[in-house]
């Protein structure tokens, strides 16, 4: 289900996990993929697109935040909890 089907722990409260093209081809695909991974608590989702978006809308995801290192959304950034620069904003966002 996952890219080179991974999903990983990074420490006590961060699993990270790529969602393979695949999945996401269907409509709806990233959503079901992370409800699958049965996560509960607080759930973040870092993502460029509207399908990454869609895992707080519509899935398990609790906050949702915008990266734009690479390119930025517009309507992606409107919908963000918050909008990350780059991955240290959001080691910056979890020590606050």
């Amino acid at each position: 289900f996952f890219k080179q089907k991974t999903a990983y722990e990074i420490g006590v409260r961060l699993v990270g996990s790529e969602m393979c093209i695949r999945d996401r081809a269907q409509s709806g695909g990233k959503v079901a993929q992370a409800n699958a991974l049965g996560l509960a608590g607080e759930i973040h989702v870092i993502g460029d697109g509207y399908t990454d978006y869609q895992i707080k809308s519509e899935g398990p995801a609790t906050k949702f935040f915008s990266f734009i290192e690479n390119i930025r959304r517009n309507s992606v950034c409107e919908v963000a909890d918050v909008v990350l620069s780059n991955i240290d904003d959001y080691i910056k966002f979890l020590a606050e």
